[in-house]
């Protein structure tokens, strides 16, 4: 499984759903909270903490759900979308062990989030899930 991360195709998408999320989540927070008066340098801090919340919290499930789908060549959007949807949006009660209506409310926040990165990730990398499998088995049977 950790062999699927150093896959060109895998690693560019999983890079830039991360990059991508972390973007649409800091322009979502910083549109809610009226735009804020930090200058460009507060707005990178913000970014790049933004960016290291999504990349840790969202490595493992990530490769669980790639590997699944390099297996079982899984390649509908829509597949991707609701997983990283529902990953971004269960992120708060996860954290903070809570059920409650705030954090809910909250967590929909995290959700464009979630939906734009499963678009990159399909986009890049996903569409073409199970294509090292299938060429590595034409090879086989093309030296049988």
């Amino acid at each position: 499984m950790i062999g699927l991360l150093f896959r060109k195709r895998i690693f560019t998408g999983y890079a830039a759903s991360a990059l991508v999320a972390s973007l649409t989540l800091h322009i979502v927070i910083n549109t809610l909270s009226g735009g804020g008066d930090g200058g460009l340098s507060l707005n990178m801090v913000v970014y790049l903490v933004l960016l290291m919340f999504v990349t840790l919290y969202t490595m493992v499930p990530s490769l669980l759900f790639i590997a699944y789908c390099e297996k079982r060549t899984i390649r509908s959007a829509v597949f991707y979308v609701l997983f990283s949807a529902a990953l971004a949006f269960v992120g708060l009660p996860v954290m903070f062990l809570n059920v409650d209506w705030e954090i809910f409310k909250t967590a929909l926040i995290f959700t464009p989030a979630g939906i734009v990165s499963g678009l990159v990730y399909w986009s890049l990398a996903g569409r073409l899930a199970g294509d090292d499998a299938r060429l590595l088995k034409a090879q086989i049977e093309a030296f049988d």
